[in-house]
């Protein structure tokens, strides 16, 4: 093969190379670039609302979401994600909060496979849910979407959570133990 031949093939599976680890490097980290087990950032921000619930910014947020809080464990680091959309207003005939939940249930989707369970309907006194007990995904064991009311009742929020298998299994174990050595609340 004459040597132009022979480079040109050469920086074609360089090439393809470079494209198979751009493509697959985001994949290897945890949902917004946060890992199972994973320390605090800095500037994380302990949750006015619960305990061991503390407010992060992401390495890499996804648009639709507003704000992004991680449960930790002082013994098993980053349990799991929540992320929750901007309010959205309830306006009777308004489709926008089904397309909002739709589309983000079929992102997750096509990243995660299908949900085990989906609540079949809207109804004025329930709030909808998708929810994946075996993601595609090495660090995640489970992982819902749910579309619930704000305390006003006239907004809605879209919260994805994500449940971090592996080292953090037992997060939820660990915390529930100190919640009930210690019951007492945040505020």
């Amino acid at each position: 093969m004459p040597f132009p031949l022979q480079l040109a093939s050469r920086m074609i599976i360089a090439f393809r190379l470079l494209t198979i680890l751009l493509v697959a490097a985001p994949c290897m980290a945890g949902p917004f670039g946060i890992d199972s087990g994973s320390e605090l950032p800095p500037e994380a921000e302990p949750s006015p609302y619960l305990r061991f619930h503390y407010m992060v910014d992401p390495p890499t947020p996804h648009p639709a979401f507003e704000r992004y809080d991680v449960r930790w464990h002082p013994g098993y680091g980053i349990c799991s994600i929540s992320a929750t959309t901007e309010p959205l207003e309830i306006v009777e005939g308004d489709l926008s909060i089904r397309r909002a939940f739709r589309q983000l249930a079929g992102h997750l989707t096509w990243l995660y496979g299908e949900p085990d369970r989906l609540s079949s309907h809207w109804a004025a006194d329930q709030d909808r849910k998708a929810e994946w007990d075996n993601p595609r995904d090495e660090e995640v064991e489970r992982m819902a979407l749910h579309a619930m009311r704000t305390e006003n009742q006239k907004q809605i929020v879209l919260v994805a959570t994500f449940h971090f298998g592996g080292p953090a299994t037992g997060c939820a174990g660990a915390i529930r133990t100190m919640l009930e050595q210690d019951p007492r609340p945040r505020i």
